[in-house]
This record gives structure tokens, sequence and C-alpha cells, in this order.
């Protein structure tokens, strides 16, 4: 049988999949542009918007979406603001014996 090669270009990633009961309760977002819009919107499609965190140490988590007009192929960018500062303050890096701390 003749050997196969594959070539890899562009960005590679791998879903994990996590399976869980239910989402937590509470939202977080920033006191930001992008927070008051989210909870407008909720609150426009009457979405009870009472456990929504709005926290003044980080801006609203975003993704930016890139997209080839000619092709529609798209790449993703996120960035999880407040869920990280969050999280370094129940898990403390210094805390931690792991090499990385994500």
């Amino acid at each position: 049988m003749q050997e196969k090669k594959i070539t890899v270009a562009g960005t590679v990633l791998a879903d994990n999949v996590k399976i869980i009961d239910f989402y937590p309760e509470a939202g977080r977002v920033g006191n930001d542009e992008s927070g008051k819009f989210i909870a407008d919107t909720l609150l426009s499609h009457c979405v009870n918007t009472d456990n929504i965190i709005i926290t003044e140490e980080a801006d609203t988590s975003f993704t930016d979406v890139m997209t080839v007009g000619s092709t529609g192929e798209r790449t993703f960018f996120r960035r999880a603001e407040p869920t990280r500062c969050f999280l370094r303050r129940i898990f403390p890096p210094t805390r931690s014996i792991a090499e990385f701390f994500i």
C-alpha cells in the first residue's frame, strides 16, 4: 500500500466537549458598552437578567469573527476577560503546581 501524506496549514484546533447537567445561573459581563448591549438585548426579549453580574474588573468577553467576503470562510478569536479574572481569584496561579495556567 502506498504511503499517504497530509499537509496541514492554518489554524488547527480541537473541540473540547464538556457534558454538564446545567449551565450556571449567573452570567458575568463587564460594565462597558458590550455588557450593557447584552443586558439590554436580553431585557428587550423579556429574559430575566437578575442573575447577571456586572463587574468593574474586566471588559465583557467577546469573539472576533474574521470572514473572507468572497468565500464565507471564517476564523474566530475569543477573549474571555471576566471569566479569566474571576477564575484567577478562585484559583490563583501561585497556589497551583501546574506548569501552565490558562
